[in-house]
């Protein structure tokens, strides 16, 4: 996620999550979502802490109502960071249970941090390819922004198909590759330091796509949100870090249409 021109100050992802993101980019210490400015007053000054956290709900909001969560659904949340996503659904959309994810086992104790309050939030630790629970056994499956760090989408895609009940959904988003991504590979693994370190990877949409109806998904939907996304994103990071010019870059590869943010809907079929 965090860029640097003149290089990146962790190895792998494992050493990323021991470390932890900066909190001047992410503050608050409960999201690590870069937010959505979508239905949200955006005005031309300073972009608080405050309403850049106010951001990153939105972007739960979003993926909660277009997967049709409710108080009878069991959500499960591959990739719960630390937590503030499954406290601000639980506390807003009242699911009858929620289930936290994590490959870090110090993002699972951030979280527990972070949800002192929802003891009825069960932390698990495991992997999104070998997900560690019964066919069937949720409602709603989300993911938000850790799709790009799975070194296999395709066994999350099935495992999630597999642990999803009949007529279950799944909504993803991240940043993924866009139509002009493959005439610009070169400068975009000597532009983010992620891509060569294999931390992050910028799966082409087209691709998850596929991988979800070879999974057996259907009625995909994909939804774009760069719009909403990396200008306030930039403008904050410039704020909080001056002397950083990272973000700089999503823009770039963004206004090329190398890359973009997107949501990303599906549902398993009823029978």
């Amino acid at each position: 996620m965090l860029q640097e021109t003149g290089g990146f100050p962790f190895s792998n992802v494992a050493e990323m999550y021991r470390t932890g993101l900066p909190q001047s980019i992410f503050p608050g210490n409960a999201f690590t979502n870069y937010g959505t400015w979508r239905d949200l007053d955006f005005s031309e000054g300073e972009i608080t802490p405050d309403a850049r956290i106010e951001s990153q709900r939105n972007l739960y909001r979003i993926m909660s109502q277009e997967t049709g969560i409710s108080n009878r659904s069991r959500v499960v949340e591959v990739g719960v960071g630390r937590g503030g996503g499954a406290g601000f659904i639980v506390d807003r959309f009242d699911p009858r249970s929620y289930t936290g994810v994590d490959f870090s086992a110090a993002q699972i104790q951030r979280a527990k941090t972070v949800l002192q309050k929802h003891p009825e939030i069960a932390l698990v630790l495991g992997d999104a390819g070998y997900l560690p629970f019964h066919t069937a056994s949720f409602d709603i499956l989300l993911s938000v922004e850790a799709i790009q760090y799975f070194p296999d989408p395709k066994d999350f895609l099935r495992e999630g198909y597999r642990v999803l009940s009949p007529g279950g959904k799944i909504g993803i988003c991240a940043f993924f590759a866009d139509e002009h991504m493959e005439q610009n590979v070169q400068w975009l693994k000597e532009t983010f330091p992620t891509i060569q370190l294999g931390i992050d990877h910028f799966y082409p949409v087209g691709d998850i796509e596929k991988w979800l109806k070879e999974s057996g998904f259907i009625n995909t939907r994909v939804q774009r949100e760069g719009e909403y996304v990396w200008e306030q994103l930039v403008k904050f990071v410039h704020q909080v870090e001056p002397n950083q010019s990272w973000s700089d870059n999503f823009i770039t590869a963004w206004q090329r249409k190398m890359i973009d943010y997107f949501l990303i809907f599906a549902e398993k079929p009823k029978k």
